[in-house]
This record gives structure tokens, C-alpha cells and sequence, in this order.
């Protein structure tokens, strides 16, 4: 099979492909990467640059979803790391694709895999790879990676025994709540939260949220009302994509019980969706503007903002509207 990324630097593949046999091509190409290049990798001077010189060994963090087997592979992900030399950070329970990102910034590590095909149906599962900077992977990484997968052909790639890694140190059990909640909350006004007493509803879809979300929201002193934080593989039947259409049960929700918000993430967390007080959707376009237009208005920041392609434009209205 041949393994290519998307643009975003995730591949997403059918189940009946994405074997234990795929994952360990992957893993290797993506040491070999880790090891070896000289631009993205652990000798570039950019990473070393934000690394500093106590970082020793090349570190990755391995995060998964709540897909089938998504934290067998994650597992064996981690085994291919330990046997190639690079020290893998392998989270204790599903965690969101953010989760994985800050950890990678919060380790000083040269990079980060989740195991999960995001917003996809259950039947995908696949392997999402973000550099040191925590970010999506560039076209120039992953076709790094691409040719290295390919130059494996059918070769056998070997994994450690997961025993003898962690007793050697090559692969750590990691919690990713305790750092990722302590940046969340470095990030908003702790204070005017509590004092709202705000009351929501979320929707973590079956997936990786359903660990982080309800437990956030009520340290951050918010009342929740929580549905489908059960894991289930097929995701209750649908894609796991925080679309308008996906959220009735959820805008009900926050109607009946007369809440003042509502949230869902996708099947990893990196996507959003809001119900606002009367059960209407917003689009996320909406909802990152009117963050733009909070940050500058109520937090008093200023300077240029920076948007993806894919991003509204609106955010560029807002920005000239200031």
C-alpha cells in the first residue's frame, strides 16, 4: 500500500489497511526521520535551538482516540520507537490531538504521533505526525516520510518488547491532563469563569474529549451537563464531525435544561462546534472572529493576526474593523 499524507500532515486509511505491519512502517520512516533530518529532525538547529542542550535523546510523544485498537497501535508505535533508539512519551488514556501538541512543546520533544483519523467514520483509523513545533507537518516533512516508508518495501521492522522498553526507559506511561489543563487555564481569566456560574452541555462524540472536556469545565468552576462521553468505536453510528447536523441532540439539550452554552469536539478534539443559549449552531469561522474581536476588545491585545488558508475571511474584517 502506498502511504501518503495529506495536507495537513495526517494520513487517514480504510481499517482493513491500517495493520499493525502499515503502523510499524510508519513508526520506522518516522525515526529514521527523527534521526536523520537534517532540517525537521533532532539535529536541525531550530529544534536544537528550542530544545537547548540538556535534550540528549531524540523524544517523541504517542498519543491515540477512541478507535479500535487505536491504543494497541499507539503501542506498538511506541515499540518501533524504542527499538530504532528514540525515547517515545506514550500517553495512559485516549487524549486529544491539543493534549499531544502542547506535550511536545511542554517535553521539548522533536515530535508527536496520534493515533486516530479525526472527524473520519469508524471504519478509518491513521496516523497524524506533527513536528517540534507542535503543528501540523509541512508538505516537506511528509514527503520525507513518504519516501522512507516506500525505500522499507516488504521488509520486516522490528519492535521492542513493550516490558523491556519501559524498563530500559525507552518508553514512559504519560499522563497529558496535568500539563495540558495547567496551560488551558494559564490562557483565561480564572476569576470572571467562576463568577459567571455558567451553565453548558457538551458533546465529546465518543472520542478523545470525553476524558478532558466535563473535567476542564468544572475545575474551571462551570455546571455540565455531559452526553455520549462513553467510548464507543463506530462513534453512535456517525462520523464524529461537529457539524450542525450532528448536534441536534445536543442543541436539545441545552434548550430543554435552558443552559448557556453547548460544545462538541470531533473524534481527536482538534475540531469544534458551539451552541449558543438558544440551541442555534455557530460556525467555527464565527466563533474564532469573535474570539479575535474578545482578545483584542476585552484583553486589550493589539498587533497583525495571522490566519490559515482555510480560515474566513471575516477574521481579516474583524482585523480591519480595529
Amino acid at each position: 500500500m502506498a502511504i501518503k499524507f495529506g495536507t495537513s500532515g495526517w494520513r487517514a486509511i480504510f481499517a482493513e489497511d491500517f495493520t499493525f505491519a502499515n503502523v510499524r512502517k510508519l513508526a520506522h520512516a518516522v525515526a529514521g526521520h527523527v534521526k536523520e533530518n537534517q532540517e525537521f529532525g533532532f539535529l536541525s538547529p531550530e529544534y536544537r535551538q528550542h530544545a537547548g542542550d540538556s535534550v540528549q535523546t531524540p523524544t517523541v510523544v504517542v498519543g491515540y482516540d477512541t478507535r479500535f485498537m487505536s491504543e494497541a497501535f499507539a503501542k506498538e508505535t511506541a515499540e518501533v520507537f524504542a527499538a530504532d533508539g528514540v525515547r517515545a512519551l506514550l500517553a495512559t488514556s485516549d487524549a486529544p490531538t491539543p493534549a499531544v501538541a502542547w506535550a511536545i512543546l511542554q517535553h521539548k520533544a522533536v515530535g508527536g504521533v496520534v493515533i486516530t483519523a479525526s472527524h473520519n467514520p469508524g471504519v478509518y483509523n491513521g496516523f497524524k505526525w506533527s513536528p517540534f513545533w507542535g503543528g501540523p507537518a509541512t508538505p516537506a516533512v511528509t514527503e520525507d516520510i513518504e519516501k522512507r516508508v516506500a525505500a522499507i518495501g516488504l521488509h520486516a521492522v522490528r519492535a521492542m518488547p513493550h516490558e523491556k522498553a519501559v524498563r530500559d526507559g525507552w518508553i514512559a506511561a504519560t499522563d497529558l491532563k496535568p500539563g495540558y489543563f495547567k496551560q488551558v487555564k494559564s490562557l483565561l481569566d480564572l476569576k470572571k469563569l467562576k463568577a459567571a456560574k455558567l451553565k453548558v452541555a457538551i458533546d465529546p462524540m465518543h472520542g478523545s474529549a470525553r476524558g478532558y472536556l466535563r473535567p476542564l469545565l468544572e475545575e474551571l468552576g462551570l455546571s455540565v451537563e455531559a452526553m455520549h462521553e462513553n467510548r464507543d468505536v463506530l462513534f453512535g453510528g456517525h462520523h464524529p464531525e461537529p457539524a450542525a447536523e450532528n448536534l441536534l441532540e445536543l442543541a436539545e439539550l441545552v434548550r430543554k435544561k435552558k443552559l448557556n452554552l453547548g460544545f462538541a469536539c470531533d473524534g481527536d478534539a482538534d475540531r469544534f462546534g458551539v451552541i449558543d443559549a438558544g440551541g442555534e449552531w455557530i460556525s467555527a469561522n464565527d466563533v474564532l472572529a469573535l474570539a479575535y474581536h474578545h482578545l483584542i476588545v476585552n484583553r486589550g491585545m493589539a498587533g497583525n493576526a495571522a490566519r490559515s488558508l482555510m480560515t474566513s475571511h471575516f477574521i481579516d474584517a474583524v482585523a480591519k474593523g480595529h
